[in-house]
């Protein structure tokens, strides 16, 4: 056997071409893999090392064997294939082998290795990411149900007081609480779209309680059902039209002051006309925003409407009053003229405004027009009595202020408001003093204004209206100031309220228009 020890260097070196495991030399001087096992022959010192010359693993034992036999014939020397005699065989030089282990190899393989390393970190950085974010959209939406059900909650306790109320009292009392009780349904509904069948039955009923508590007496409020409407009852008398010269904003066609005689009593809605009260007669009825500014919030004054749209929803609650027959002979439900609302809005005072004759910071207790804050963000005119801030840009709730000795809401700013009367500039010195209606066109020049700067004027006839609106300046908004828009003029700061009074026809009788 010692022909076929191989040399301990070269051993060290030699890997089987397989697996590229190191080898071990055999008792009978063959090679074998550590690894998979594979038999190499070795002949005369040299390691015959292909794979398709390995010894079988199974063949190794009976190599042994015949390595022992003696017997010539059995042990026959049969060269390889590649190897035509013995002596053409060369000696294999141990500097041609070339190591199993490549350098760069590893180097690449670490850099995978490190590529995966990497990559597990993002997914398990992404994956605690996403799902720390699932928890607290989770949190979040559940802060934001329990805040929901809460305002849901708090208004439905509301409901229930009124309800409570109403087993309590009677009359108009109960009426109003009926009326409040609707208001809240109307504004439940916004954020509990999911119950809305229900909360239109609970409606139901307290529309059919505000007409079981239905009372109208003269001079006393009642709750109209068509509406609903809370009407104050305004009862007949005497009062100044017009300005002064010590009103140093008052203009021509507020001259000469007269003393007026209202000589019916009627009633008035409490509060302007709201988007909520509007949409039960146009439900469609819908308010662009004024720079970003909502106005069509549901207890905003009703706004963007025309003379002939406040008009048809008058005639629409009187239509359906009257055929329930809860409307007094001679009376109607419409717009009112411009001696009653000046008569209302005064509320029994004879100054610029109905709390004094200076606007300033205490104007902004009673009325929502146009303060300086407001002009600082547009950068609009300004006058010296403006109130600092009224805390709304622009059209409020209505009776968000305080009201006038009326019970009134808001007959100063929010909102201009329609009346029944044709504009005439001469109306003072032309109609009599007993309950006077401008009942006949009258073509005058009007100033109209466009866009910033524009003005420019037309002669056209028109309706007048009263009271100034929240982006008005306080000199517009006094008791006496009078302006005009054409009938089919539409913008956000003209709505209107109701009056239930006397009929037009008993307003054109000479006996109640004498001079």
């Amino acid at each position: 056997m010692s022909e076929k020890k191989i040399a301990e260097d070269l051993l060290k070196i030699l890997a089987c071409p397989k697996d590229k495991s190191p080898v071990k030399q055999t008792e009978d001087g063959n090679l074998k893999c550590i690894k998979c096992g594979k038999i190499y022959k070795v002949i005369d010192g040299i390691p015959i090392m292909l794979l398709d010359d390995d010894i079988p693993k199974n063949q190794e034992e009976n190599s042994s064997k015949k390595d022992n036999v003696n017997n010539e014939k059995d042990l026959k020397f049969k060269p390889h294939p590649l190897l035509n005699e013995k002596k053409t065989i060369k000696k294999i030089s141990t500097k041609n082998i070339v190591p199993t282990t490549d350098p760069f190899m590893n180097i690449i393989k670490q850099n995978e290795a490190h590529k995966v390393r990497i990559a597990k970190i993002v997914i398990l950085i992404f994956l605690i990411s996403f799902f720390a974010f699932l928890l607290y959209a989770i949190i979040v939406k559940i802060q934001r149900d329990t805040e929901h059900q809460k305002k849901i909650d708090k208004i439905a306790m509301k409901i229930s007081e009124c309800r409570k109320e109403i087993s309590e009292k009677s009359g108009y009392d109960a009426s109003k609480a009926a009326f409040n009780a609707i208001c809240q349904i109307e504004n439940i509904k916004i954020i509990d779209w999911q119950n809305q069948s229900e909360w239109e039955n609970k409606k139901d009923y307290f529309l059919k309680k505000i007409e079981e508590n239905f009372e109208l007496l003269p001079g006393k409020n009642f709750i109209c059902p068509s509406g609903p409407l809370d009407m104050v009852g305004i009862t007949k008398g005497v009062f100044k039209m017009g300005s002064t010269i010590q009103d140093k904003k008052s203009e021509e066609d507020e001259f000469p002051q007269r003393t007026i005689k209202i000589n019916y009593d009627f009633w008035v809605s409490r509060t302007e006309i709201s988007t909520m009260q509007f949409r039960f007669i146009y439900p469609h009825h819908v308010v662009e925003p004024w720079a970003g500014e909502k106005l069509d919030n549901i207890f905003q004054p009703a706004c963007f409407l025309d003379w002939h749209m406040a008009s048809s929803a008058c005639k629409y609650i009187d239509d359906i009053e009257r055929k329930a027959k809860r409307v007094p002979s001679n009376y109607e439900y419409r717009l009112p003229t411009e001696a009653e609302w000046e008569y209302f809005a005064r509320a029994g005072t004879d100054t610029i405004f109905f709390w004094g004759n200076s606007f300033g910071n205490e104007g902004a207790k009673y009325a929502n027009t146009f303060d300086l804050r407001t002009a600082q963000i547009h950068k609009w005119q300004t006058e010296k009595d403006m109130a600092q801030n009224d805390g709304f840009i622009v059209s409020s709730p209505v009776g968000s202020f305080k009201a006038n000795a009326f019970g009134l809401y808001d007959t100063c700013g929010n909102v201009w408001e329609w009346c029944l009367d044709w504009y005439n500039p001469k109306a003072y010195k032309e109609l009599g003093v007993v309950s006077p209606f401008q009942n006949t066109p009258v073509e005058t020049e009007l100033e109209m204004r466009g866009t910033f700067d524009r003005i420019y004027y037309i002669t056209a006839t028109s309706r007048v209206i009263r009271g100034g609106s929240w982006g008005n300046l306080p000199s517009s908004c006094r008791n006496s100031n009078r302006d005009s828009a054409v009938p089919e003029t539409k913008n956000t700061g003209i709505g209107f309220r109701i009056v239930l009074a006397p009929k037009i026809e008993f307003l054109n009788s000479e006996k109640n228009n004498s001079k």
